[in-house]
């Protein structure tokens, strides 16, 4: 049947489509190693185009700064976590099992651990490229973890209500953070996903 005017055009994915997905996931894995070892400042775009297997200008073809290259690592980041995780949930102990489900993931890529240490670190200073993205992600989970534990508060589920939510949030996460520090140092030494469910079970008046 012939195409009218207003029929839009599908055009099937082929191989063309498939090997640049597959260079620029190349690229991104690249990225993710190079800033996980040299920090985002340490990093040249030559460094991630050596470690992917790829020509300096065909990775510029695809990221054509560093900048670029670090915001579709997180933004992969984040796509990835949205698609398996549910992070508006009300109930507060599915969002702490949530919380869980991430610290057993998060064992699950290395290199990813060792990249987003890395970034936290630097990007306390106001003028790293991401400085906000961190920010933003700290005042999300604090939030979240807030919510969570007023939600268990109401429903007499917490064990010390007298503590602000938003302290017990801002602990509740530096005891993750310096469990997965542990665990990045000496993976062999640290049951990080043990250690955060025994502190967030410190939290509540029943079991997770």
């Amino acid at each position: 049947m012939p195409l009218g005017g207003d029929t839009p055009v599908k055009r099937r994915a082929g191989k063309r489509d498939e090997d640049v997905a597959l260079r620029r996931r190349s690229i991104l894995d690249a990225a993710v190693l190079c800033f996980g070892e040299h920090g985002y400042h340490g990093t040249s775009l030559r460094d991630v185009a050596s470690r992917a297997q790829v020509s300096l200008g065909g990775l510029v073809h695809h990221y054509p700064e560093k900048a670029a290259l670090l915001e579709a690592v997180l933004d992969r980041r984040d796509e990835r976590r949205a698609d398996v995780y549910a992070w508006d949930v009300v109930d507060g102990l599915t969002f702490l099992r949530n919380v869980l489900a991430v610290a057993e993931d998060d064992l699950t890529d290395r290199a990813q651990v060792a990249m987003n240490a890395v970034l936290t670190a630097e990007a306390s200073a106001a003028d790293h490229p991401a400085h906000e993205y961190i920010a933003r992600r700290y005042r999300k989970l604090r939030s979240g973890i807030e919510r969570a534990l007023q939600d268990l508060a109401e429903r007499g589920l917490l064990r010390d209500p007298s503590v602000p939510v938003g302290v017990q949030a801002s602990r509740l996460l530096a005891a993750s953070d310096g469990s997965l520090l542990q665990w990045l140092h000496e993976p062999g030494a640290v049951d990080h996903v043990a250690a955060l469910r025994a502190h967030i079970d410190s939290y509540l008046t029943t079991a997770l």
